[in-house]
């Protein structure tokens, strides 16, 4: 597909929502775009995160969620560009719109609750130095420092940088080797705590084998669960030998937890705001860009130095700080910098460069552009979408005035017009009915008529058709079709109903455990899928059932969210799962130019496993179905 017609790119999107002390990744790592005037929909099961992702697109996450990395790039059409009443001209980020929104609660419990952790784990990491001792004094946080360069160094690909940090690694490196412990000294606090931990476990296998012989036929649990607490200890005291003995052992366990540390601060960092210091930095850095450009004169070696050192000095920097140190570091070794980029750069910055207050005021104005205007939604019970107390015809003109600025009786002659291009029959008469006149399709069609009032460029449908009965499904999902060729709009419809799918979608990206796992023009996914989940919902399908059989279902459940996933997170309920599903996650592979599916079955390597014999002919099945019915 053309890159041109791209009106929504998703890139690298991750979403996180605090829940009762701990955080849910509902998002990991999602590429996707979406293309003008195409219906692009998202399939999966319950909880895989589809209305998720297009809530991100709204700004209408939960309070305790939030985006915590990643960018949503909304390019307007020429035609949006042309329109006098549109808002956004140029292309925007909408993650970096919402940012200062993302609640005070949310920013002061990320960064309490890992600050908490990052205390624990240099606890655990001074133990592990108490056990197997390296360095003469405490020197956890040069190590977690060191590490830093160490990542720094491997993604950096700017020799200025990469030379400063070179000789900063040098000179921690020289500073921790002046301040290890001799041979004799490790070996003595080793072999005393050696000794310690055997006495321990004599100890402990002692009482379990005492406990062990005296097991009788008592109507209670109790000595069972002695020895289920002691086998722990025992476990425990062997791992602290292991540790002990094993230089290397304790060494890969410190690198986890510096690594952990790493990644609870990086969390912390994308959450918080910029302080005032650096706004007012980040703002004087801004000014001497601008000036370069005006006056093409080259910074003298103060400019360069506070650059530099503003850069330098953080442990982590923003992802339009990064941006802006690379625009930087170009004008200062080459004397040019695209300025195309540095323009979309500054329309970040001013959403974030005064107080916090004054950016929520700013993202909220933009925030009720974005909604309805320039994205829309109807969502899948229409009885919550609409309020029972007020009339149908207030409901729309409400938006009408809002958003489009038409005079009421403007707003009521459009009103009446949209109701009679939904479907709604006496428009004229049915104007003024609470929404409970209506029955549920009629309802449902209203709904539609709202979302289509400010004539949006995006029409988002989160499972729209879930409440009613097929027959209406089918006048809605036409009417959603019909409505689209009109109005030239693209349509996010999300659903787990793979029957709805081939008759609406022009492309289909699959979703699981947070991760788009296939995506694909319909035809692609339905006659040639790739990845086993994308097989396994398509066995699902009623179609498929024959009578007698019980209908196909995928055993298992889907990983927790809380935790991190290592592999591929359909490992477990795949029977094609290889060795190395459990190890690594697969990237995504590409199939075709419009096909794409993340699994290492499609690597060279990777045994040939065809797809269940059940899917051969599928639309056709499908068809054939729909025919007796």
């Amino acid at each position: 597909m053309n890159k041109e017609n791209r009106i929504i790119s998703v890139r690298d999107m991750e979403v996180k929502f605090q829940v009762r002390g701990n955080f849910l990744t509902a998002i990991r790592t999602v590429d996707l775009d979406v293309y003008d005037q195409e219906i692009l929909a998202i399939v999966g099961e319950s909880g895989s995160g589809k209305s998720v992702i297009t809530k991100t697109f709204t700004g209408m996450l939960e309070a305790n969620g939030w985006v915590s990395n990643g960018s949503i790039v909304y390019r307007p059409t020429q035609e949006s560009i042309d329109d006098q009443g549109a808002y956004f001209k140029d292309p925007i980020d909408i993650v970096n719109l919402q940012s200062p929104l993302i609640s005070k609660d949310v920013i002061k419990n990320v960064t309490k609750i890992n600050n908490e952790k990052i205390k624990d784990l240099f606890k655990e990491i001074k133990h592990l130095y108490k056990l197997n001792p390296k360095y003469k004094e405490n020197r956890e946080k040069q190590e977690l420092k060191k590490l830093r360069l160490e990542n720094k160094i491997e993604s950096e690909h700017n020799d200025l940088v990469l030379l400063r940090t070179k000789q900063e690694l040098q000179d921690l490196t020289e500073e921790l080797n002046s301040d290890l412990l001799n041979d004799n000294e490790i070996s003595v606090i080793k072999e005393n705590n050696k000794n310690k931990q055997s006495q321990l476990l004599e100890e402990l296998n002692k009482q379990l084998n005492q406990l062990q012989e005296n097991i009788g036929f008592s109507g209670n649990n109790r000595t069972a669960n002695k020895i289920i607490k002691l086998e722990l200890k025992i476990k425990a005291a062997e791992e602290t030998i292991k540790i002990i003995n094993d230089n290397s052992l304790r060494d890969e366990l410190i690198k986890s937890k510096l690594e952990d540390i790493l990644k609870l601060e990086i969390d912390i960092n994308k959450v918080k705001p910029l302080n005032m210091k650096n706004r007012h930095q980040v703002s004087k850095i801004t000014s001497m860009i601008e000036k370069f450009i005006e006056n093409n004169v080259e910074w003298n070696e103060v400019e360069k130095q506070f650059i530099l050192d503003y850069f330098y000095s953080k442990d982590h920097l923003k992802r339009f700080e990064k941006e802006l140190r690379d625009i930087c570091l170009s004008v200062i070794e080459t004397k040019t910098l695209d300025k195309d980029h540095f323009h979309n750069i500054l329309i970040d910055w001013k959403r974030i460069k005064n107080s916090d207050l004054v950016n929520k005021v700013k993202a909220l104005k933009e925030i009720r552009q974005l909604r309805g205007k320039t994205i829309s939604t109807i969502f899948q019970d229409p009885m919550t979408s609409l309020n029972p107390l007020l009339p149908v015809g207030f409901q729309i003109t409400e938006v009408l005035r809002k958003q489009v600025g038409l005079s009421r009786s403007e707003a009521k002659a459009e009103a009446i017009e949209l109701l009679r291009k939904v479907g709604i029959p006496n428009p004229e008469k049915r104007y003024k009915d609470i929404p409970g006149r209506y029955s549920g399709g009629m309802r449902q069609r209203v709904v539609i008529a709202i979302a289509l009032a400010s004539r949006p460029k995006i029409l988002i449908c989160d499972e729209p058709t879930t409440a009613l009965d097929v027959t209406i499904q089918a006048q809605i999902l036409d009417l959603i079709k019909e409505l689209q060729e009109e109005y030239k709009f693209s349509v996010v419809f999300i659903t787990h109903d793979l029957g709805v799918v081939a008759k609406i979608a022009d492309r289909v990206a699959v979703m699981y455990a947070g991760q788009i796992v296939e995506v694909g023009t319909t035809k692609e996914i339905f006659e040639d899928s790739k990845h086993p989940y994308t097989w396994a919902l398509l066995s699902s399908l009623p179609q498929l059932g024959k009578k007698g059989d019980d209908l196909f279902s995928i055993e298992g459940t889907p990983p927790s969210l809380f935790n991190e996933i290592i592999g591929d997170a359909f490992a477990p309920r795949n029977k094609f799962a290889l060795e190395l599903d459990y190890i690594k996650q697969p990237p995504m592979f590409k199939v075709s130019e419009t096909h794409f599916a993340k699994t290492w079955l499609l690597d060279p390597r990777s045994p040939k496993v065809k797809k269940p014999n059940v899917l051969n002919n599928l639309r056709k099945t499908i068809k054939e179905s729909e025919k007796v019915g």
